[in-house]
C-alpha cells in the first residue's frame, strides 16, 4: 500500500500505521482519513489566502463586462463569491492586481470543484496564472505580461507556493481536465 498524506494528523501514514496508533492510544476504532490530493491542495489554498472582505478597486475599466465583475466582487470575501458568478466570468483575468490576489483563490477552488464538468474555469484560471508563451520563432506578446509582474509581486511566499502547487498539480495531470 502506498502511504498517503492524512488531513487529520498531516503526516504520511498508512492504514496499518493507523491501527498501530489506535492500539497505542487504546482505541480500536481510531479514525483514519486518507486525504485526496485535491483536498490537500484546497486546504493549502484556503490557508494561504485569508477570507477578508475586499475593499479596494476591483477594476478601473468601465466596460459592461468589467462593471458586472465589479458589481459581483465589490466588498466580498473570496469565499462568498457564488459558484455561478465564477462560472459566468470563468477567470480572474480582468480585475486589477489587488483584486486578483483577493479573488484568485475562489477561481482555483472552483476549478478543482468542477474538474469533471466541461467548464472553462480551470483552463482560464491556469491561463491567468501563467505568462504567455510565444509560438516557436515568434516574439512573446509583451502586452500579455503587463499586469502579471504586478500581480506576482504582491503575493506572499505562502500564496506563491499555493499557486505553484495548483499549477504543478494541474500540469502533472493529477486531475482530469480539458487542458
Amino acid at each position: 500500500m502506498v502511504p498517503t498524506r492524512s488531513l487529520r494528523c498531516d503526516v504520511v501514514t498508512s492504514t496499518g500505521a493507523s491501527r498501530i496508533i489506535g492500539r497505542i492510544v487504546g482505541r480500536l476504532d481510531f479514525p483514519f482519513y486518507v486525504a485526496h490530493p485535491i483536498d490537500v491542495l484546497r486546504r493549502q489554498i484556503r490557508s494561504a489566502f485569508p477570507a477578508e472582505p475586499f475593499t479596494g478597486p476591483v477594476t478601473t475599466c468601465k466596460c459592461d463586462e468589467c462593471t458586472e465583475i465589479r458589481n459581483g466582487l465589490e466588498g466580498k470575501r473570496w469565499t462568498d463569491v457564488a459558484p455561478q458568478f465564477l462560472d459566468f466570468t470563468c477567470s480572474p483575468i480582468l480585475p486589477g492586481p489587488q483584486a486578483f490576489r483577493a479573488f484568485v483563490p475562489a477561481y482555483m477552488i472552483r476549478a478543482l470543484d468542477e474538474l469533471a464538468q466541461q467548464t472553462c474555469v480551470l483552463e482560464l484560471t491556469v491561463y491567468s496564472l501563467c505568462p504567455s508563451v510565444a509560438d516557436a520563432g515568434e516574439e512573446p506578446d509583451v502586452s500579455s505580461f503587463e499586469l502579471k509582474p504586478e500581480r506576482a509581486e504582491i503575493m506572499n511566499a505562502e500564496q506563491a507556493e499555493a499557486i505553484r502547487a495548483f499549477l504543478s498539480d494541474v500540469a502533472r495531470g493529477l486531475y482530469p481536465s480539458r487542458l
